[in-house]
């Protein structure tokens, strides 16, 4: 076999795939999302715009399809999962930078090993994983800012809200629709739901996933990096059970860096 020349690695890095781009589904995600853009914009709490969001996207990426009762039961529990992760990430997101540490390397930890539960229970685990970093991040950006009053339990309302939404969205459509199971809305993510056995490589790639999590953690908000919670959710994506995968990943994401910081820097001295 030849091996890979340059251009044929340049060529996968900057591939773009058309068959990824769906309007439509793109312009119902964007429909649903403006309320609660407008209801939080008009109270005034925007702080708790971004938990409603993630709820309603990740509720969304969960939906299993099928009948109404599978899936609102399925969503539901996703849901109330999602909940107590934004209570523990929002919770602790103010306290020393170490119980933030052990925190995400227990729940990464876990997130890895429920590919034994099949490899759907496993993306829905790494979502709730990247949200629980995200929450960390959102809660040390509050507080910082004397000015901005982020209650824990407004968030996970918010959170729920969000998915409560997305199961709204899918009632209405069986109103207009009739009854009948309907196909998963995202059909990219894998449906298997098999189980595996814990094998050593598994939990080996589960612990290490946990390990890089936990010590990106501790440089983000150990150090006190400005955007630093950038760190651990570049780690989550870049890193695959593949280690052709996870270069591929990694390097697509280090081009894309480069292109919105130039495209950046050239935006700035334009508008000087």
């Amino acid at each position: 076999m030849d091996k890979p020349t340059a251009r044929s690695w340049l060529s996968r890095i900057s591939r773009f795939d058309p068959t990824g781009l769906n309007w439509p589904r793109a312009v119902l995600f964007l429909d649903i999302a403006l309320v609660p853009l407008v209801v939080f914009r008009a109270i005034g709490h925007e702080q708790y715009l971004l938990s409603a969001l993630f709820g309603l996207f990740f509720a969304w990426l969960d939906d299993p399809g099928g009948s109404l009762a599978n899936r609102a039961s399925h969503i539901a529990v996703f849901t109330l999962i999602g909940a107590g992760v934004t209570a523990l990430g929002f919770g602790i997101g103010g306290y020393a930078w170490g119980w933030r540490v052990l925190a995400a390397f227990a729940i990464t930890l876990v997130a890895g090993l429920a590919a034994a539960f099949g490899v759907r229970r496993f993306v829905n685990a790494m979502l709730l994983n990247v949200w629980f970093l995200v929450t960390l991040g959102l809660a040390s950006s509050f507080h910082h800012h004397s000015r901005i009053t982020s209650y824990t339990w407004a968030q996970v309302l918010a959170w729920v809200g969000g998915a409560a939404l997305w199961l709204s969205a899918t009632f209405t459509a069986r109103l207009v629709r009739g009854r009948g199971d309907r196909p998963r809305p995202i059909t990219e993510l894998p449906g298997d739901t098999a189980r595996k056995p814990l094998t050593r490589p598994l939990v080996m790639f589960a612990l290490m996933r946990a390990l890089v999590t936990a010590g990106t953690i501790a440089l983000a908000f150990g150090l006190d990096l400005s955007h630093g919670y950038w760190m651990p959710i570049a780690v989550m994506v870049a890193m695959k059970p593949n280690l052709e995968q996870s270069t591929l990943t990694a390097a697509q994401r280090v081009v894309g860096a480069l292109i919105g910081a130039v495209t950046a820097a050239l935006l700035l001295l334009m508008g000087l």
